[in-house]
């Protein structure tokens, strides 16, 4: 994921920059570019160069673009590091045999580039970028942090939102990378009072007290994000957890039901079942029985991950003991998600309750198959030991022992002895 991200930003790096480009859409030799092809500009070039001797990196230094943009990373390489030898303050130049050697996976030599050009009498904050993504890319996630946080001041300055913006979400990646909640947490606090990427960042600084059981104040900072970005289904989801867990049931359930909107508006059926999921622990904790299982119920009719709410209802009517109700949804389950494992395992216990024992066998089977391929050790042990029970009060001790094997083969021998008390 990271280097799919560094790429990106590498990509962008040229088309950010703004203070002496090497090629503007209003020069002659950028149509003649797109309008005759790469060998005419060349031509023209080479000839300018020697009209205008003055100026001769200036041309040189856009052959070494054109080859750039033809992937003839080679001859690049060439032209930019000629147009250097001749006016060593091309600050842009840095920038892209900086980018040519990243793109190449050269990333100690892009360094070196980018590093270079950071000790120009005059400060460009692409270049500070350049050279932390190559810090980053490298593993040095402390340098990576240095250089990313001189291009965002620089970027800040400037007033360039969209550079400031990327150069910030890096800087939170490095941050995090070195592992330092400390230093995390003054980052993001630093650049919520700054303003900047505040819909954001708010909502990182509220997943980080999250995970630090700080819930109280992790709600404080959702809603800083909510403020700044109030049509945002994963920070009304955030919050909906946040309340959650801090008792607040009202408003969890609130929150989560504005996110179910607006992941509907967006057309994210996950980002939907996700918070459904939530409303359901929310009902299980602080709803009436019939309010949850009307709640279970309306899920399952709309179609909202109806194999996953099948089970929920179906462990509700269990909870009953209406075994003959929860069958009904763990087969409805079934047929929605054939590798619902929850929904096998609770037609087994439905079975069994109701003494078919045949077919309890066989639920409890199928789930213990299941188990096992996504290697849930502590569901594949709870569904052996009803699956031994199962035979055992079937007349069944070759079935029985086939069972123990595979159990003691799966969980080892002191572990299903546990389990099969």
């Amino acid at each position: 994921m990271k280097k799919l991200l560094l790429v990106l930003f590498f990509l962008g790096t040229a088309s950010w920059y703004n203070s002496g480009p090497l090629v503007r859409i209003t020069d002659y030799d950028y149509d003649m570019y797109y309008s005759k092809g790469i060998n005419e500009t060349l031509k023209y070039l080479e000839n300018m160069a020697e009209i205008e001797s003055a100026k001769k990196a200036l041309y040189h230094a856009k052959m070494g673009y054109y080859y750039y943009e033809e992937k003839d990373y080679g001859n690049a390489e060439r032209m930019l590091k000629k147009a250097l030898s001749e006016d060593k303050d091309m600050e842009e130049v840095y920038i892209k045999i900086g980018t040519l050697y990243s793109l190449q996976g050269r990333n100690k030599e892009a360094l070196e580039y980018y590093l270079k050009g950071t000790r120009l009498k005059e400060k460009y904050p692409d270049i500070f970028f350049g050279a932390g993504v190559a810090y980053f890319d490298l593993g040095s996630y402390e340098k990576a942090a240095e250089y990313l946080e001189r291009a965002v001041n620089m970027y800040k300055m400037a007033n360039k939102q969209d550079e400031l913006n990327r150069a910030a979400i890096l800087l939170y990646y490095s941050y995090d990378s070195i592992g330092d909640d400390g230093k995390l947490e003054r980052f993001l606090k630093r650049a919520i009072e700054r303003d900047i990427y505040k819909n954001v960042f708010s909502k990182k600084l509220s997943e980080l007290y999250y995970s630090k059981g700080m819930s109280k104040a992790a709600i404080r900072y959702v809603h800083i994000g909510m403020r700044n970005e109030p049509e945002n289904a994963d920070t009304y989801y955030l919050a909906g957890v946040l309340y959650y867990e801090t008792k607040k049931y009202k408003e969890s359930e609130e929150y989560l039901k504005r996110a179910v909107e607006l992941y509907g508006e967006e057309g994210n059926n996950t980002g939907v079942e996700r918070a459904y999921d939530g409303i359901y622990y929310v009902k299980n904790y602080s709803g009436t029985k019939d309010e949850l299982e009307e709640f279970l119920k309306t899920s399952i009719e709309n179609n909202v991950n109806k194999a996953t709410f099948c089970s929920h209802l179906a462990a509700f009517y269990i909870k009953e003991r209406r075994f003959s109700d929860a069958l009904k949804y763990n087969l409805e389950g079934i047929r929605a998600d054939s590798y619902s494992m929850e929904n096998y395992f609770g037609a087994g216990i439905s079975y069994y309750y109701k003494g078919d024992l045949d077919n309890a066998a066989k639920y409890f089977e199928e789930a213990a198959r299941l188990y096992r391929e996504t290697d849930n050790k502590e569901y594949l042990g709870e569904t052996y030991a009803f699956l031994y029970k199962t035979v055992i009060e079937n007349n069944d001790g070759e079935k029985a022992a086939e069972v123990e094997n595979a159990a003691r083969s799966d969980l080892g021998s002191m572990e299903w002895e546990r389990k099969k008390k």
